[in-house]
C-alpha cells in the first residue's frame, strides 16, 4: 500500500526502481497507481529539463535511467489489462520539453520511441 501511494508522489522514480527490479503480490492494485506514476515521472523530467541552464546540465545520457525503470516495470506489468501507451507518450512528450540552449540528441528518445512502436 505504501508503494502504491508513493507511485502518486515525487517519490515514484524510487518506486520505479524497486518495482523494476522486485515483485509484488498483487499485480492488479497497481494497474492504476502505475499510471499515475508515470505521469508523475514525465512531470519530473519536465520540471528537470525546465531548469537545467546549459547543455552541461542536460547530457545525451540524461533521463536513460528513469526512462529504463519504469520501462522494466511496465513490462513486468503487462497483462493486467492496463493499457500504458497513452501515458508513456506523455513520458516521451516530455523530452522534448522547450530549452533556452541547444538541446543534446536525448538517448532516451530512441528507447521510448522503440517501446511505443512495438506496442502501438
Amino acid at each position: 500500500e505504501e508503494l502504491i501511494r508513493l507511485l502518486q508522489t515525487d517519490w515514484a522514480p524510487e518506486v520505479f526502481t524497486f518495482l523494476a527490479s522486485n515483485e509484488v503480490d498483487n499485480q492488479p492494485l497497481f494497474a492504476q497507481p502505475l499510471e499515475t506514476g508515470i505521469l508523475t515521472q514525465a512531470r519530473l523530467i519536465r520540471e528537470s529539463i525546465r531548469r537545467c541552464r546549459d547543455k552541461y546540465d542536460l547530457y545525451e545520457g540524461r533521463f536513460i535511467w528513469e526512462i529504463d525503470r519504469v520501462l522494466r516495470t511496465v513490462q513486468k506489468f503487462d497483462g493486467i489489462g492496463v493499457d500504458y501507451r497513452p501515458a508513456v507518450q506523455e513520458l516521451r512528450k516530455a523530452l522534448d520539453e522547450r530549452t533556452r540552449f541547444e538541446k543534446p540528441a536525448l538517448r532516451a528518445i530512441p528507447i521510448l520511441d522503440k517501446w511505443l512502436k512495438k506496442y502501438s
